[in-house]
């Protein structure tokens, strides 16, 4: 589980002491959340998935460094 606030804030710290340029804070921003953000492992996801009866196909984007960290789910439910 991923506290969003505590993360930026620690970043808007980082940008203040120099640890962080400030520009990577701003294109942070455009994803500004507060709440909490669950990302679970690859293979708990998937896992979660199959208990609740989905099947499912996942695939990669190009072009962004983080893509290949969010890799996309296409999910119909097995009846």
């Amino acid at each position: 589980m991923l506290d969003c606030g505590v993360a930026f804030a620690r970043c808007q710290e980082m940008v203040k002491i120099g640890a962080m340029p400030a520009e990577d804070f701003e294109v942070m921003k455009k994803t500004y959340y507060t709440g909490e953000n669950f990302v679970p492992p690859i293979d708990v996801w998937e896992d979660m998935l199959h208990k609740a009866g989905f099947a499912f196909e996942s695939t990669t984007l190009k072009g962004k460094h983080w893509f290949r960290y969010f890799p996309l789910y296409y999910c119909t439910h097995r009846e």
